[in-house]
């Protein structure tokens, strides 16, 4: 994974020819409770995360300063209390960027996803692991968003790209208004990595997750877990990591940075919101990590481009940075 992340300021995503959009099976809801009633949904969240009917599923989990949100199938929402989850009635659709190794080694591959859907008006909740990156879309507009991603030239299970429709703008060409949406950006006190556990680790190191989610009193922290069909993926802080005995987990030998995206009410309600924030870091080959949450959007840069980026995105965009203002 070294050489990976020593290669990853060549890789650019910027020609999504022939790169395969993998769709997965599962009918997922987005849910979310506030930190405080984390006790209560113990129970359903153990099953959750160590229990689960399958090992092949989506689920997420992260927990933020302002929140517990999850990824999860949507049969698995009676598990929890009555009234302690804040949920979506909507169903989700999953597809994978099935490439490898994509996370966080590819600049432009988040905006390639997020442009021509925005473009399209289709919401989009984004979610990077250590392997790849998987985009949820609502049900109601899978199957136009997978036209809309097999005409921008990805190869898309079971979908033709249309030779003569054009359902987006061609993102080369200038657009006529060139106002922007304001979005408000902070750049958190994290110091953060991530990191990969083998699906055979997850019971054997369930005494390290079960103390990260529930007996660290620092509730001003960010940590997730997301499992997929193929991994394990975790984003954690020193002292998270530094709890698993090394030969357990995989790290990707990075220190990330951590942006938090202030704009609509949730990660996913403002559909052009991801597209405009990822295309000019994907422009200036900046690699990014983006991660959705039910109230915001989380964007993960290696620590030596914090600054590159900051400064792209103030060029090109309406962009006002939180912590310079406190």
């Amino acid at each position: 994974m070294s050489e990976t992340l020593s290669n990853s300021s060549e890789k650019s995503f910027s020609k999504q020819g022939g790169v395969h959009l993998k769709t997965l099976p599962f009918k997922l809801s987005l849910a979310s409770f506030n930190v405080d009633i984390l006790p209560i949904c113990t129970y359903s969240l153990l099953k959750l995360l160590l229990f689960p009917e399958s090992k092949d599923r989506f689920f997420s989990f992260a927990r933020t300063a302002q929140e517990i949100s999850l990824v999860l199938e949507s049969k698995d929402i009676p598990l929890f209390p009555p009234n302690t989850l804040q949920h979506s009635e909507q169903i989700w659709r999953a597809i994978k960027v099935d490439e490898g190794d994509l996370g966080f080694s590819s600049s432009g591959v988040v905006s390639s996803i997020a442009y021509p859907l925005s473009q399209a008006n289709i919401f989009i909740y984004y979610i990077s692991t250590f392997e790849t990156d998987y985009a949820l879309i609502e049900d109601k507009n899978f199957g136009l968003a997978m036209k809309v991603l097999s005409n921008s030239g990805f190869i898309v299970d079971g979908v033709e790209p249309s030779k003569n429709e054009q359902i987006f703008e061609d993102s080369s060409k200038p657009t006529e208004s060139t106002e922007k949406d304001l979005i408000m950006i902070e750049k958190l006190p994290y110091e953060l990595y991530i990191a990969r556990l083998s699906k055979d680790q997850v019971n054997i190191q369930a005494s390290k997750i079960i103390n990260t989610i529930f007996y660290r009193v620092d509730e001003n922290r960010f940590f997730s877990f997301t499992e997929t069909p193929s991994e394990v993926s975790l984003i954690l802080d020193f002292k998270t990591l530094s709890s698993f005995e090394s030969s357990s987990i995989e790290n990707s030998g990075t220190k990330w940075s951590i942006l938090q995206i202030y704009e609509g009410k949730n990660g996913f309600s403002e559909s052009g919101t991801l597209a405009q924030f990822s295309k000019p870091l994907a422009d200036a080959k900046i690699s990014i990590f983006n991660f959705s949450t039910n109230y915001t959007d989380f964007t993960l840069l290696q620590e030596d481009t914090v600054e590159k980026s900051l400064h792209v995105l103030s060029e090109t965009l309406d962009v006002k940075n939180v912590e310079q203002e406190k």
